[in-house]
C-alpha cells in the first residue's frame, strides 16, 4: 500500500536532517513554509491530492488543580502535571493535486512531491520548550487517492514538528532603534540624586549592555554604602483561571562598596562616576518574547544603597529587550546524509534517511534561594548565572533554558515603573506599579508598531481572505475555535474529510453517522456524487429529514 515515508524541509526551510525551521511573525509578509512529501508508491495512483494542517499550541504546566505553583519537570509516569493549552493558529493549505496517472518508481525510490506554502504574517510566537510550558508547532500532511484498480479512495498522513524563529529582518529593524535610556533624577532629603544612561537597550545574547552611571548626592542623613547593577529574566504563565505566575532569575551582576561617603552638599565629595557592561550570558539569558499563555521578559535592575537602611534607597527597573542568536542550520554533525533519492518529474532529489527530531534536554533544575542582600557591599566579578530568587510578591519557579530562544514584541510581566527624566523617587502601591507598568507597555508596543511601519514601508497585514495568498495555491485557513461558520457554508469539492463530518453534525446527525462519514472518510469529491442509497444504506442516515437537507446541498453543489 502507498505511504507517506517522510515530510522535509527544504530552501529557506531546511533544518538539519531534513527538519522544518520557519523565519515567522513580526508581521512579516513573505514567510513561506518549504518542503518536500515523500511517497512510497507501490502501485498506479490517480486523483492524487495532498493537503497540510499547520497547528500552532501554547500550554502551561502546573503541579496543582488550583494552578498556585508550576511544574519544575517534564511529565513522567512518577510526576503527572495539569496542562492548560490554547490552539492559537490553524490552518489548511493544498500543496498539489492531479488527474494524471502516476506509477511507481522503478528502481523503487520514494516519489518526491515539493510543497511551498504561505505563512501569515502575525500570532505566530516562537518556539518554546521548558518544564513549565510550551509553544509548539506541528505539521499534518494528508495524502488521498485512488489506488490501482480500486475505487475507494485511500487516505494516509504523517505528523511532523515545525521549528519557528524570529525573522532575521525583524531583528535588524530593532537594533536599528536602539531605545536608548537617559535619565536624571534629582536629589530630594531622603532620596539620592543621580543619573543613568545606557547606549541601548537591545541586544543579541552573548553581547554586552553599557551601563553609564553617575551619583550626585546622597540623603541629608545618610551616606552611600554602594550600589549594584544586575540584568534578570522573568517569565510569566498564565492559568486555566487567567492568573499568571511569575518566575525570575539572576543572569549577571555588577556590585561596588564604597568606605560610607557623603555625596555633594556640604562637606561632601564630587560626583561618583561609573562605567560597566554585562554580558548577556548564552548560558543563562533566554530572548524575549510574548505568546498567548507565556511571556519572557528581561529587566537591568539599578539599586543604590545607604547607611540609613539596608533597604535600597533606588530602585530602578529597565525593560530590555534581548535578540536570540541565529540557528545555525547546517551545524556539523547535524547535516542529512548525502545519497540522493531516485525521484519522478514530480520531484528534486531528496536525502533517504528518516529522522525523528528529539525532544529537547532542559539545563539541570536549581532549588529556590530567598534574595541575599548583605549591607556591605563588596566588589566581585560577574557572577555565573544564580538560581531564582523568592520576593515578598512574585511566586517564584525555577527556570531551565530552551533550546530556541526568539522574541517577540509584547511582554507581559510586571515591573517597577522607570522614574522619568528630572523626577524624584516616589512609593507607588502594587496596584498603581501595575496600573503604570500596563500603560507603559501599550506606549511602547504604539512606538514599535510606528517604527516597523516606517521601516519595512509595508501595509499592515490585511485579514485572513484567500485573496492575500499566491492564487496558484488554494487556501482554506480557519481557526480551530470557529467551527459554527461551516453551518453557513455550502460544501465544495475542496472540503476535508474533518470538514464535511463538522458539517453533517450541525446539520443535525448523531455521532453515530458523523463518525460512520469519517471512517468512510466523506471529503467534498465524494459528498458530491453520494445518493439516497448511499446516505441511507452505507452512512446509516435513516432520518428522512436530515437525508433531505443534504441531498439538497448535493443538488446545488452539482449544480
Amino acid at each position: 500500500m502507498t505511504s507517506i515515508i517522510r515530510v522535509v524541509g527544504r530552501g529557506s526551510s531546511a533544518g538539519p536532517k531534513g527538519s522544518i525551521i520557519v523565519e515567522a511573525g513580526w508581521n512579516t509578509t513573505n514567510s513561506f513554509l518549504e518542503g518536500a512529501v515523500l511517497l512510497k508508491v507501490e502501485s498506479k495512483l490517480k486523483s492524487l491530492r495532498i493537503q497540510t494542517e499547520l497547528k500552532g499550541t501554547c500550554e502551561t504546566r502546573w503541579e496543582n488543580a488550583n494552578a498556585t505553583k508550576l511544574a519544575t519537570k517534564y511529565e513522567s509516569d512518577t510526576y503527572k502535571v495539569l496542562k492548560h493549552s490554547r490552539v492559537f493558529q490553524h490552518s489548511f493549505d493544498l500543496v498539489f493535486e492531479t488527474k494524471e496517472v502516476i506509477s511507481p518508481d522503478q528502481s523503487g525510490a520514494p516519489v518526491s512531491f515539493p510543497m511551498k506554502f504561505k505563512i501569515i504574517g502575525n500570532d505566530m510566537p516562537p518556539s518554546f520548550n521548558h518544564p513549565s510550558g510550551s509553544v509548539w508547532y506541528t505539521l499534518k500532511v494528508s495524502a488521498s487517492f485512488f489506488e490501482g484498480k480500486s475505487f475507494v479512495k485511500t487516505t494516509v498522513d504523517m505528523e511532523v514538528p515545525v521549528t519557528i524563529i524570529m525573522p532575521e529582518a525583524a531583528k535588524l529593524m530593532l537594533l536599528r532603534s536602539p531605545n536608548p535610556v537617559d535619565q536624571s533624577v534629582v536629589p530630594s532629603s531622603n532620596v539620592c540624586g543621580y543619573s543613568l544612561q545606557m547606549p541601548t537597550t537591545v541586544v543579541k545574547i552573548g553581547e554586552t549592555l553599557q551601563i553609564n552611571l553617575s551619583i550626585n548626592s546622597t540623603p541629608d542623613f545618610g551616606r552611600l554604602k554602594g550600589f549594584s547593577g544586575s540584568l534578570h529574566v522573568a517569565a510569566g504563565f498564565t492559568s486555566s483561571n487567567k492568573e499568571v505566575m511569575y518566575a525570575r532569575r539572576q543572569v549577571g551582576e555588577y556590585v561596588e562598596a564604597f568606605p560610607l561617603v557623603k555625596i555633594g552638599g556640604n562637606g561632601g565629595v564630587n560626583p561618583i562616576f561609573r562605567t560597566f557592561e554585562l554580558k548577556v550570558d548564552p548560558e543563562g539569558a533566554l530572548a524575549s518574547f510574548w505568546s498567548q499563555l507565556i511571556a519572557v521578559t528581561n529587566i537591568f535592575l539599578l539599586q543604590i544603597i545607604t547607611e540609613d537602611s539596608d533597604t535600597p534607597n533606588v530602585h530602578v527597573e529597565v525593560p530590555i529587550t534581548i535578540l536570540p542568536q541565529p540557528i545555525d542550520k547546517t551545524a556539523a554533525g547535524e547535516s542529512a546524509p548525502a545519497t540522493p533519492v531516485v525521484s519522478t518529474v514530480f520531484s528534486t532529489p531528496v536525502v533517504s534517511t528518516p529522522v525523528v527530531s528529539p525532544a529537547p534536554k532542559p539545563l539541570p533544575m536549581q532549588p529556590v534561594q530567598p534574595v541575599q542582600q548583605s549591607p556591605s557591599l563588596v566588589r566581585s566579578p560577574l557572577p555565573s548565572p544564580p538560581p531564582y530568587s523568592t520576593t515578598a510578591t512574585t511566586p517564584i519557579q525555577t527556570m531551565a533554558q530552551p533550546v530556541y530562544q526568539v522574541p517577540m514584541p509584547k511582554s507581559n510581566p510586571p515591573t517597577s515603573p522607570a522614574l522619568s527624566p528630572k523626577q524624584p523617587i516616589q512609593q507607588l502601591s502594587p496596584f498603581e506599579e501595575q496600573l503604570a507598568e500596563l500603560q507603559r507597555l501599550k506606549d511602547e508596543q504604539a512606538k514599535l508598531s510606528i517604527l516597523l511601519a516606517e521601516i519595512q514601508k509595508l501595509e499592515m497585514p490585511q485579514s485572513r481572505s484567500l485573496s492575500q495568498y499566491d492564487p496558484s495555491v488554494l487556501r482554506a485557513r480557519s481557526v480551530a475555535e470557529d467551527t459554527d461558520s461551516i453551518l453557513s457554508q455550502e460544501p465544495t469539492a475542496d472540503w476535508t474529510v474533518e470538514m464535511v463530518a463538522e458539517w453533517v453534525k450541525q446539520k443535525g446527525a448523531s455521532e453515530e453517522v458523523v463518525q460512520s462519514f469519517k471512517t468512510q472518510e466523506i471529503d467534498g469529491s465524494i459528498l458530491v456524487t453520494l445518493t439516497a442509497d448511499d446516505l441511507r444504506n452505507e452512512l446509516k442516515v435513516t432520518a428522512l429529514g436530515l437525508r433531505r437537507k443534504i441531498l439538497m446541498a448535493i443538488e446545488k453543489l452539482r449544480g
